[in-house]
């Protein structure tokens, strides 16, 4: 699931999909459901740029946060239903999906390479999961997808299931072309972890690799679980 990218609106990032570099650390199991965390908390638990290489700066256009308070409101959108032609040209709605909170950013540099993170919350274990399910299931009906009478294209290379330690992980490289842009390919890995929905996708004319896209997706995945205060679920 991703917002939409480089290739489309110069920031970074398109696409659902990714590399898998061969090593894979253990990623912590997750005894019990802890209380949730707002937008904000959330947001201060994103791989920060120091995470990244010297050169990778906060794209702030691409960084934001669901507030300071959990969301209650009504689900707007299914992915059942959205428009592969609408996705590849806007990209994914950030809220709507019946997430209790939500945050993202995109860190680059100048070559434009990208890494972009999101994190969806949702009120149960059984809803971020039924969630991810449907991730997964939006991806394979949108592998291969043409918008403006063909202009935009999003080809799909692999898409398979994984594992991020014992968490369940799918992944794919997709590469997106458009009039006046060299093509983007997207490295992206999506997983879910309690209430948590996580996915890094990385991007760029060559897909950058430091840090190592599952390396990054765990230390994600860590921070979230660890890092300070919660508010009560």
């Amino acid at each position: 699931m991703s917002v939409r990218a480089i290739a489309v609106s110069g920031l970074a990032v398109a696409g659902l999909l990714l590399a898998v570099p061969a090593a894979q650390a253990a990623t912590p199991a997750q005894a019990a459901t802890p209380a949730q965390l707002t937008g904000a908390q959330l947001a201060s638990r994103l791989l920060p740029p120091s995470s990244f290489p010297s050169g990778y700066k906060i794209v702030k256009s691409g960084t934001y946060n669901s507030g300071g308070h959990l969301e209650h409101g009504p689900v707007k959108h299914h992915l059942a239903a959205f428009s592969c032609k609408t996705y590849i040209v806007k990209g994914l709605p950030r809220t709507g999906w019946g997430e209790t909170a939500t945050a993202g950013s995109i860190i680059g540099n100048k070559p434009n390479q990208a890494y972009q993170q999101v994190v969806l919350q949702f009120a149960s274990t059984s809803r971020a999961t039924a969630f991810y399910r449907q991730l997964y299931a939006f991806t394979v009906r949108c592998r291969p997808v043409t918008a403006l009478h063909g202009a935009v294209r999003l080809t799909t290379q692999s898409l398979k299931k994984t594992h991020l330690g014992t968490l369940p992980a799918f992944l794919a490289k997709q590469t997106l072309s458009a009039p006046g842009f060299v093509s983007t390919i997207n490295d992206t890995l999506a997983t879910v972890s309690g209430r948590d929905v996580i996915f890094i996708d990385a991007a760029g004319q060559k897909v950058p690799t430091k840090p190592a896209l599952r390396t990054a997706v765990q230390n994600l995945v860590t921070r979230i679980l660890h890092l300070g205060p919660r508010v009560p679920g």
